[in-house]
């Protein structure tokens, strides 16, 4: 691997996986949605989470993100799931108490009873492998037909880097797009930016 291509300077990215325990559409209700953006721009702001990629699915989320030099990635991640899970069990008892008594059944309550205990976290250390987990994420609601392209997804960063649309998901491009890297990701905004 060229020195050059190593990303991000102020720590590993990782693409990590969260999938919702016996795969339950916990995520299929707009405002489920919504407790995980809130909670990942909380840990943007004030915990140390970089976020670069993300995609909501109906039972499952796939992230790329970072630690700022100060953090762990791997405590982060596991504090950022018990959270949102501790926030999502809030709104199921108002909303779903059916769904909830599902979930905690099932769980094995390492991260609340909304996750499955383990997930996938995969380091990247390249931008050609940055490039092809985005495209991956990205194409997550394509292939499960719930959109023709990967920006109509509203839960998808796809939206940030094809359309330059913020409005629901925010990220840390500036990370990214610093050192000129960026320009070689494909759709970047970076032509827009400089």
């Amino acid at each position: 691997m060229d020195a050059n291509d190593a990303i991000p300077e102020d720590g590993i990215c990782y693409h990590f996986t969260c999938t919702a325990v016996q795969w339950q559409s916990v995520f299929k209700e707009e405002q489920y949605r919504h407790i995980l953006v809130e909670c990942i721009n909380d840990y943007r702001r004030y915990k140390g989470f970089l976020l670069y990629g993300l995609v909501i699915m109906l039972n499952h989320i796939h992230c790329i993100a970072a630690a700022a030099q100060d953090s762990s990635f791997l405590p982060l991640m596991q504090e950022f799931k018990k959270h949102t899970s501790d926030e999502i069990i809030r709104q199921l008892k108002k909303d779903n108490e059916v769904l909830l008594s599902y979930l905690c059944r099932w769980s094995s309550g390492a991260s609340g009873c909304v996750w499955q205990k383990d997930g996938n976290l995969d380091a990247l250390l390249s931008e050609q492998q940055l490039v092809k987990r985005l495209d991956y994420l990205h194409h997550n609601p394509v292939r499960k037909g719930y959109v023709l392209r990967p920006e109509d997804w509203k839960y998808s960063s796809a939206r940030n880097w094809l359309l330059g649309d913020h409005s629901v998901i925010s990220l840390d491009m500036d990370h990214l797009l610093k050192n000129g890297r960026a320009g070689r990701l494909p759709h970047s905004p970076a032509t827009q930016l400089s």
